[in-house]
């Protein structure tokens, strides 16, 4: 990584999201360039179908890691919980894989990204697209589940006898 990179989630030399149990399971190495989202992911059996390929869910996860990657490169600090993901899978991988996400559009509480995954031979093996509910962290609150809606007392439906 050059000086321009940073690890996502890294502040003051602290590891990336160090309780991050599913990332550390998979094995990914995550970055930024800029505000594009940069994760890699070693080729592992464990992490193979029965086909000998990468897991379609495998491949899904990098997607999705790598797009929340990108969130937090504009959003720093912030939670976010996946709404929608569309992947689409182009073709088996050789080798390791390398996943690039990027930001298209934020609103006030949701992010529309894009990602693909290319193999160790620079074939484009799939992509995808999601949108995700994101917040910002709150200071020193440990709890970053995503805050209850507010009811709406105009949307509510009321049962009349």
């Amino acid at each position: 990584m050059s000086e321009a990179t940073s690890v996502i989630g890294q502040e003051a030399g602290q590891a990336c999201n160090p309780g991050a149990g599913f990332h550390q399971f998979l094995g990914l190495e995550r970055w930024l360039e800029g505000e594009l989202a940069q994760v890699r992911l070693a080729r592992r059996p464990e992490l193979l179908n029965g086909l000998g390929q990468f897991h379609g869910g495998v491949l899904m996860s990098l997607l999705d890691v790598a797009m929340a990657g990108a969130i937090r490169a504009c959003a720093p600090g912030c939670s976010m919980v996946t709404v929608d993901l569309a992947t689409h899978f182009l073709g088996s991988a050789q080798g390791d894989l390398r996943a690039v996400g990027r930001l298209l559009r934020r609103t006030g509480s949701l992010c529309f990204c894009q990602a693909e995954i290319h193999d160790a031979t620079g074939v484009l093996v799939a992509t995808g697209t999601g949108s995700f509910r994101y917040w910002a962290a709150q200071a020193g609150a440990g709890d970053r589940r995503a805050p209850e809606p507010a009811l709406n007392k105009a949307s509510t439906t009321e049962v009349l006898p």
